[in-house]
């Protein structure tokens, strides 16, 4: 639905002017930077408290109670839901006629699936990405508010948020390996069903790719023409 909405609003505005919309995109952009924020910062004790005293293996198969519990468990959900809001970037974006990339709405259509999925089956091995996603969210809508005001920051803060979100997604592959060798190899007990194994790993391995190729196709370009300039 999400697919088929933003491609038959795109053709609808193909003989249309583009909305200017700088109002509610310096709105939007604060509204997630804060709330991203403040959902890590609820996030942080229990991540690390499980991380220090339970350990890894835990934090990722069992340690459902504590994750989905309290302030945490809204937290949490606040973060699964927000998903679907997330669509009006890419409101924003056909609506002021940009560019509509592949990786971009690729990755919308696919993480809400999974949030939801993972959140609905109690898989606590998912806070890693989790906690990752609303430090990286919180900063990179800080960035988008500030452009949208017309304060650039140094062009590489674009550069090393792109960086991190790769980082992410390897800090998360290794989460599922270590989840995948536990449940499936050693036989451990671990909260997590095959499903949302088989689709974690199908959204970590793509978005690694895609941020790469990204990266790679962004600033490789860049770097070429700062060479040949100097």
């Amino acid at each position: 639905m999400y697919v088929m909405t933003i491609f038959a609003l795109q053709e609808f505005m193909r003989g249309r002017p583009a909305f200017k919309l700088a109002l509610p995109i310096k709105m939007w952009n604060l509204f997630v930077a804060v709330m991203s924020g403040v959902c890590a910062v609820i996030l942080t004790p229990e991540y690390f408290d499980t991380m220090i005293n339970k350990g890894y293996s835990a934090s990722v198969c069992s340690s459902q109670d504590s994750f989905f519990r309290g302030n945490n468990g809204w937290a949490v959900f606040i973060l699964a839901f927000a998903r679907l809001p997330e669509y009006i970037d890419t409101l924003f974006i056909v609506l002021r006629k940009r560019p509509l990339l592949f990786i971009h709405w690729y990755h919308h259509a696919l993480t809400i699936v999974i949030s939801w999925y993972t959140f609905s089956q109690g898989v606590a091995g998912v806070r890693h990405g989790m906690y990752a996603n609303a430090i990286i969210h919180t900063f990179m809508y800080s960035y988008y508010f500030f452009c949208a005001m017309r304060l650039f920051p140094p062009p590489f803060i674009a550069r090393s948020i792109t960086i991190i979100q790769i980082l992410q997604f390897i800090w998360v592959f290794y989460s599922l390996a270590h989840m995948t060798v536990l449940r499936y190899v050693m036989g451990e007990p671990c909260e997590v069903d095959h499903v949302s194994m088989a689709l974690s790993w199908i959204m970590d391995l793509s978005y690694l790719y895609l941020f790469v190729d990204f990266y790679v196709n962004k600033y490789k370009g860049e770097s070429t023409t700062a060479k040949k300039i100097d």
